[in-house]
């Protein structure tokens, strides 16, 4: 299992601690599609720190209802369980966190968190200021889809998901198709439009060059993603 040395743009955060807390810092690896914490549940309560990779968050009651759920995306450097973790007791998971590539994350437990609060309080404060900065950034993706004209918004969504699968997923420095793997259905919450009509914008992005469908799941490339962002400022 890797260390928390190998995973240089989440190390800095955690300098402060002297060696033997940072070697006792536990990593656990994710396969796609396994359970990172199940809604309903406090077996694993612990706060995650995504080191590589993006997670999915969904309410599974409301889904099997067929309602509509919320659709959370964690992606590298940031954090999965606070509202759980900041309670002063151990309180049912409100929504799961499913692993959507491969993630390593950084487990970080309530005894951990409650002795940095009081022994480390710069580091227990940047964690709160990241997680903050977190939800206003999911924030600020959802309100500007939703003011966007739905072809807009979907051109936004594409461009923000290129920029969260290439910081989580791939090297510094890589150029190469970037694969996005959000479901037709996934892509529908952001961009308030049904299937058919996600599919109508995917064929002519792709028609047009905007992007290459692989296996039928979107990839982008560098010079692909600055036609999107071209794309964007012609539309708005």
């Amino acid at each position: 299992m890797p260390a928390i040395n190998d995973f240089p743009d989440s190390k800095p955060y955690f300098d402060s601690l002297p060696p033997r807390e940072l070697n006792q810092l536990k990593i656990q690896y994710f396969e796609p599609g396994s359970v990172l914490v199940e809604e309903g549940t406090a077996a694993q309560n612990s706060l995650f720190l995504i080191l590589s990779g993006v997670c999915f968050g969904e309410n599974r009651r409301l889904l099997s209802n067929k309602e509509r759920t919320t659709h959370r995306k964690i992606c590298k450097n940031q954090f999965v369980g606070v509202q759980e973790m900041l309670s002063n007791r151990p309180v049912p998971r409100l929504i799961t966190i499913y692993a959507k590539t491969a993630v390593y994350a950084l487990v970080i437990d309530r005894d951990t968190l409650a002795h940095w609060q009081t022994a480390r309080p710069s580091l227990f404060n940047n964690i709160l200021s990241m997680i903050l900065n977190q939800h206003f950034d999911d924030h600020n993706i959802l309100m500007n889809c939703l003011n966007y004209e739905p072809f807009t918004a979907f051109v936004y969504y594409l461009c923000y998901l290129y920029d969260v699968y290439l910081f989580s997923c791939y090297e510094h420095g890589f150029a190469g198709y970037v694969k996005i793997h959000d479901t037709r259905e996934d892509l529908c919450y952001y961009s308030k439009k049904d299937i058919r009509t996600i599919n109508r914008y995917i064929k002519q992005l792709n028609d047009d060059g905007y992007i290459t469908l692989i296996k039928g799941k979107i990839h982008i490339n560098q010079q692909q993603y600055r036609k999107l962002l071209h794309l964007m400022e012609r539309l708005n």
